[in-house]
């Protein structure tokens, strides 16, 4: 039998691309053979996502643009999109398999046994990496999530939180770090819920994060360890104290604080923090990380937000040393509390909200931008050595000066001098040492 060429289109977040990651390695150690244009696959595989109205329209979109240009191929979508709209999926002429995201490790098996009756010792923890297909590896710690905020679709899609095996943890770390990477991702679903044991000891986040740098990262010189998007109420002591003892931690982080509004923090149920405890913690953390990248993700538009919700937000956001932020409008999720919530805000209005707060958001990270110029160095991962980019500690794109580049090695890690800012492209140009 000739082999077959597959393609994979992965949609959504950071666990998608692990998950995707760990199927491309599956399907090559089978005799699959990977394609760059889903023109000329025999499969195609789309990892789908929900979170929000435009994800679903996406996966129905390329499923038939896929279709449509190569008629041949088969079709497989998997993901988060399936357990709620699989019959509409279905349906797309081409897509001859549908798997939910919760039995997304059948793929592993593919082509011969999916479904096959081994399955039942499995879970998507058996979705493991040797490799990555990008110059910095996600490592996947935790999956799903029990918190079940009103607006959010993922505990309906993924399920309840479960956490990973620390060891197994441990073991793929060290396979990445072996193969030279010098960055590894730590990302879950919703970190705040992971829990393990290691030599008969509980470990939450902090106490895992610790375990790596000290006993993993540490040993490979210039490696880095980058926390994947955190919920607020863990900013805390514990935090400063891992963050202190390990240089390993790349100085930024990315908290997901979706309002500063306690009214409406409360209606989306997120009342277990609140915008002071976050503002007192990165007053704290100042003392530790000199310079830090500091992102959020901030949802605009949620059932009831008033003028004075959204400013408590603004003024917030405005307030704190952001570096960035990733702006959503909120859309309704099917089956979620919030959708039938009154007082929904009219498109216009969140359209508005989420313009002022990207304005903000973009001169901030200007301001920062500037701000590394004054820096004799920073440390970045290269990226794409044709187009020389890279990424810095502070999770800023680098644009490195051509005429003074060495050759390269995409993964490398390598002390660049800040020279000057594109503002345009919001970039870091840089020169070699």
């Amino acid at each position: 039998m000739n082999a077959k060429g597959f393609y994979i289109l992965t949609l959504g977040c950071k666990i998608n691309q692990y998950e995707s990651e760990a199927i491309r390695e599956a399907w090559i150690k089978k005799g699959l053979f990977e394609v760059h244009d889903p023109k000329k696959a025999d499969i195609i595989l789309i990892n789908s996502c929900a979170v929000t109205h435009m994800a679903i329209s996406d996966t129905k979109k390329y499923a038939r643009r896929f279709a449509r240009q190569n008629p041949e191929c088969k079709i497989i979508v998997t993901g988060c999109a399936i357990p709620r709209w699989e019959k509409e999926i279905k349906a797309i002429d081409g897509v001859c398999l549908t798997i939910p995201q919760r039995k997304k490790f059948q793929l592993l098996g593919f082509p011969e046994n999916i479904g096959a009756k081994q399955d039942d010792f499995m879970d998507n923890f058996s979705l493991k990496i040797q490799d990555y297909f990008r110059a910095r590896p996600i490592i996947k710690i935790q999956d799903g999530c029990s918190h079940y905020c009103k607006y959010c679709i993922v505990p309906l899609t993924r399920g309840p939180s479960k956490s990973r095996d620390v060891l197994s943890i441990l073991e793929e770390v060290k396979t990445i770090l072996d193969r030279g990477f010098k960055e590894i991702i730590i990302s879950g679903i919703n970190l705040k819920e992971f829990k393990g044991d290691y030599l008969g000891e509980e470990l939450d986040l902090w106490d895992l994060i610790e375990l790596i740098a000290t006993k993993l990262v540490r040993k490979y010189q210039g490696a880095r360890i980058r926390i994947s998007s955190l919920d607020p109420s863990l900013l805390n002591d514990r935090a400063l104290d891992v963050i202190s003892k390990c240089p390993e931690i790349a100085p930024h982080l990315h908290i997901s604080i979706q309002s500063a509004s306690k009214k409406i923090l409360e209606k989306m149920g997120r009342s277990h923090y609140s915008p002071d405890d976050i503002l007192n913690f990165i007053y704290k953390l100042k003392e530790i990380w000199p310079v830090f990248g500091l992102g959020c993700d901030v949802l605009v538009g949620f059932p009831g937000e008033d003028d004075k919700d959204f400013l408590d937000t603004y003024n917030f956001c405005k307030k704190i040393s952001f570096t960035y932020g990733h702006v959503f409008k909120y859309s309704k999720r099917p089956d979620t509390p919030a959708a039938k919530y009154p007082s929904q805000v009219p498109k216009d209005i969140k359209q508005k909200r989420s313009f002022l707060l990207r304005k903000l958001f973009l001169e901030k990270k200007k301001n920062f931008l500037k701000r590394l110029l004054s820096l004799d160095k920073v440390n970045i991962i290269v990226e794409d050595t044709e187009k020389l980019v890279g990424m810095n500690e502070y999770y800023i794109i680098c644009k490195i000066n051509k005429k003074c580049s060495i050759p390269l090695k995409k993964g490398e890690l390598i002390r660049v001098v800040p020279m000057s800012v594109d503002l345009d492209k919001l970039n870091l140009i840089v020169q070699q040492i």
